[in-house]
């Protein structure tokens, strides 16, 4: 019974996953790593995506140090309206993202930094949370971790 299971999952999941098609694909970012781990789809119809990015060239702004939070905002052609990054000399990663009741964003992830936008972090893998303008400015940051 189990082997007709699995069977009728896995040929459900090769017929409806063939039927999927890309009906518009594009890529940013530059010559390092840019990779989104989270995304929000915001009621004006916009986008906001958080990851991270090494790169140092490129159309979504330049790392300062190895890993940097990065978070885009396009419009629902996938423009890029503005691109933020922020972090510190070492590795910061943004995991996710929200909109906040204000119209503003709350950004999570880790940071192992402890200079640039990072105010205190022992260096070790700190949860890191920042909060951003409806723009996409910094209005405060908090690590938590020991």
């Amino acid at each position: 019974m189990k082997r007709v299971f699995l069977l009728a999952v896995i040929m459900l999941s090769v017929l409806t996953f063939s039927e999927i098609s890309v009906e518009y694909s594009i890529a940013y970012g530059g010559e390092g790593d840019d990779v989104a781990n989270g995304l929000v789809l915001l009621k004006d119809g916009s986008i906001l995506i958080a990851g991270y990015t090494t790169s140092t060239t490129g159309d979504l702004g330049a790392s300062k140090g190895e890993e940097d939070f990065l978070v885009v905002k396009m419009d629902g052609s996938f423009e890029v309206l503005w691109s933020r990054t922020f972090g510190g000399s070492d590795s910061d990663v943004a995991e996710a993202i929200a909109e906040t009741r204000d119209g503003g964003f709350i950004v999570v992830g880790m940071t192992e930094s402890s200079d640039g936008d990072v105010s205190v972090s022992n260096k070790l893998g700190d949860f890191w949370i920042i909060k951003l303008s409806s723009e996409g400015e910094l209005l405060w940051e908090k690590t938590f971790g020991g």
